[in-house]
């Protein structure tokens, strides 16, 4: 709900603008716990990914977007304070009071002597200041804009990128257990999806929701300042205003999902048909792929006229509140007026009614406007949460701890009563006591039924998993004591379904390691792939 984004959103902000010295030195201060479900080691503080560059860029967007805001109203205050001198000009002298915006920018005299000629070419002189205090202050909102979307966007893209590189590097650092009880197809959607949800959540939006903020809070403040009683009769339809803007846009946004959804679907088909059109057209299939593809546009045309309904709808509901606004504002503000005419010390004129009407009224829709970023920040709270579950998960069995690196020459491999089970399949035991010896120099062949335990034995060997009990050993040394890098780059081995990456037949041989020609091509020669490949 909102309470709770909004929680999320100052959440943010702190984690933005409390971030670290460096994301890579966080080792002094990380404490660790086993998670009772999966049994792997999590870090339980919480990540940092900003930089000091970054904060301050962070911190720049939110004070422009601040500053945008609070200026809102005096674009009022300069269209009121105009309203007033215009009927003091013709009233002689009626209703001047305080024009010190206007009064800035050469405009705003007090002084209601002299003839009507005067007192028209000092409203000249109000009209023109008037134009120039409202395009000095838009002129600065628009600058502010700009400044406070360029910073937050650049700050959340920094950060993004380096959540983006660490996440990767995470995913590639889990041993093959984790990948065994996770759902690898999720990755590449957490690299888009998700990611792009945390930079939504931190960037522009930001700005955005603390300049509709703002505006509201901004307004309210002038208008009681400027007419209490009027400004708390206006407030009354505040929540009114609030609620209806909300309901428009959450309706808007669930019709446009279920749009896009229909238009994807639609799209599947053509791309099903393009994908096999020469089977299409050999069966002279064309007209009903037709059919098929208007038979998934239906819904999206269904759902559109809704979208439109409602909106419809939604925006005569907002404006016929607007008109209430407007008569209520007239209603009770005009005997405030009229009352206060002749005194001295007079509080209302036409000028604050307007300030109050557009104040209330503007500060209302600024607020409404706040839904859709405040769904932002809760989707990119839980985005976060799902990307730092991998980001802080430790693999069991780590690449990089170190550990001997063997000086003798490799040979003998001996199993020790080794018990096992896949992680993935806890109730099947795949290697129950086995013992074997492989002395250096000799060929050996396991012999078995599928799921009998051929391969894992060579995945244990590589040290994918470890033994539930029992041990593996090399040269009489337990792998887990030897440098797990080490004794990879020691193995060559041909899988019975070889993976092929998108890359040359070489590259995929050598695969990153510092070979020379000829020593590829005898890694070809002997898996037995040398011919065939040339």
């Amino acid at each position: 709900g909102a309470p709770r984004s909004l929680r999320w959103y100052y959440k943010m902000v702190h984690w933005s603008m409390s971030g670290i010295r460096s994301s890579m030195k966080r080792k002094s201060s990380i404490s660790q716990q086993i998670d009772p479900v999966t049994k792997r080691r999590v870090k339980t503080s919480k990540f940092q990914w900003s930089t000091i560059h970054e904060q301050v860029f962070f911190a720049v967007g939110v004070l422009a977007a601040l500053l945008m805001g609070f200026l809102f109203p005096f674009i009022i205050i300069a269209y009121a304070e105009l309203t007033n001198l215009m009927i003091a000009r013709h009233s002689n002298g009626t209703f001047i009071s305080n024009n010190f915006l206007l009064q800035l920018f050469g405009g705003g005299s007090t002084n209601s002597s002299g003839t009507y000629e005067d007192r028209m070419n000092r409203l000249l002189d109000d009209s023109r200041a008037f134009v120039l205090a409202s395009s000095s202050l838009a002129a600065t909102q628009f600058l502010c804009a700009v400044l406070s979307i360029y910073s937050l966007n650049y700050s959340a893209h920094r950060k993004v990128g380096r959540i983006r590189r660490h996440f990767l590097k995470a995913v590639l650092s889990q041993d093959i257990s984790w990948h065994d009880t996770q759902n690898t197809g999720a990755f590449a959607s957490k690299f888009t999806d998700s990611l792009d949800k945390i930079q939504e959540g931190i960037g522009e939006k930001v700005g955005m929701f603390t300049y509709l903020v703002t505006t509201f809070v901004a307004s309210v403040i002038v208008s009681m300042f400027y007419g209490w009683e009027l400004t708390l009769v206006m407030t009354a339809i505040c929540p009114v205003f609030v609620i209806v803007t909300v309901l428009v846009a959450r309706v808007q946004t669930l019709l446009t999902t279920k749009e896009t959804e229909s238009y994807g679907d639609a799209g599947a088909v053509v791309e099903e048909v393009l994908s096999n059109i020469r089977t299409v057209m050999a069966f002279g299939g064309e007209e009903k792929e037709v059919d098929r593809y208007k038979q998934k546009l239906s819904p999206a045309k269904k759902v559109g006229i809704r979208s439109g309904l409602y909106l419809g709808l939604g925006g005569g509901i907002s404006w016929m509140l607007v008109f209430f606004a407007y008569s209520l504002a007239f209603w009770y503000g005009t005997p405030l007026i009229l009352a206060d005419r002749d005194r001295p010390d007079s509080v209302y004129t036409p000028g604050v009614l307007l300030i109050i009407l557009f104040g209330v009224v503007s500060g209302a829709t600024h607020l409404g406007l706040c839904a859709p970023h405040l769904e932002a920040f809760a989707k990119a709270r839980g985005a976060y949460k799902s990307v730092t579950t991998v980001l802080s998960s430790r693999p069991i069995i780590e690449i990089n701890t170190g550990g001997l690196q063997l000086d003798s020459k490799l040979g003998d491999i001996e199993f020790r009563d080794v018990h096992f089970t896949y992680p993935a399949r806890p109730d099947v035991k795949i290697l129950k006591g086995i013992s074997f010896k492989v002395k250096a120099g000799e060929s050996v062949a396991l012999v078995g039924g599928s799921g009998s335990g051929k391969s894992t034995t060579i995945q244990l060997l590589e040290r994918f998993y470890d033994p539930d009990s029992g041990s593996v050993t090399l040269n009489g040394v337990d792998l887990k004591n030897l440098d797990l890098r080490w004794v990879r780059s020691q193995i060559g081995l041909v899988g019975q379904e070889p993976v092929l990456f998108n890359m040359t037949i070489a590259e995929n041989i050598c695969c990153d390691l510092r070979v020379t020609r000829a020593e590829m091509e005898q890694a070809a020669r002997d898996a037995n792939a040398h011919d065939f490949i040339n």
